[in-house]
């Protein structure tokens, strides 16, 4: 009698140990499919984050500027407004962003010369902006752009409304100061199909060389 209640008392014994890892095993499943999850949301989020940041970067198109101060080829006081309405000159703006230091701008330049040498000037003007002041006057004259307007040391609270982050970029800028296409950086061969459907223009590109 007393084996049969030590049997009953270890099977017992036995089911309620078996209950106990049951139970864990579901609350360790259950606990591992909420860790999931909300590494799956973090990640999701952090995607977005990113892909806001990279966003943010650069101008959008839509976006408003201001009008653009600076200097000019001479030194004196310049500000680039854009047309309104009641304004006489309705022409977009074509602001290329460069400086006499960056390598990609020097790559670049035979495209910007491309569009500048077919640029329809009854609908547009062109303004080039230097971020860096070193060696600029033989830079521009190296390069045939001594010809056009010219901002350099742009304002501090203009470039950062501008987002000069990187050289070369190039802006067309519309009417009341509403960015209408950005190219942040060189034109590679996915930027510039459009950059060539933009302005009717062929383009030489960027040599395999670069």
């Amino acid at each position: 009698m007393t084996e049969v209640r030590a049997e009953g008392k270890a099977r017992a014994e036995r089911l309620q140990i078996s209950r106990w890892v049951a139970t864990a095993f579901v609350l360790g499943t259950f606990t591992l499919a909420v860790l999931n999850v909300l590494l799956i949301h973090q990640n999701r989020e952090l995607k977005k984050t990113t892909i806001t940041a990279k966003q943010s970067k650069y101008l959008s198109p839509g976006d408003t500027v201001p009008p653009l101060r600076g200097l000019d080829a001479e030194g004196q006081q310049i500000k680039i407004d854009y047309a309104s309405q009641g304004s006489s000159d309705h022409r977009k703006t074509i602001v290329l962003v460069f400086s006499p230091k960056c390598g990609w701008c020097d790559v670049n330049l035979p495209n910007w010369h491309a569009i500048l040498d077919s640029l329809d000037y009854s609908r547009y003007r062109v303004v080039a902006v230097s971020t860096d002041q070193d060696g600029l006057a033989k830079y521009l004259s190296e390069n045939n752009l001594s010809e056009i307007t010219l901002v350099q040391q742009p304002a501090p609270q203009d470039r950062k409304e501008y987002k000069m982050n990187t050289t070369p970029m190039t802006l067309v800028v519309g009417n009341g100061g509403v960015i209408e296409k950005v190219w942040a950086g060189a034109f590679w061969p996915h930027q510039q199909k459009e950059v060539e459907n933009f302005f009717g223009v062929e383009l030489p590109g960027i040599s395999e060389a670069a």
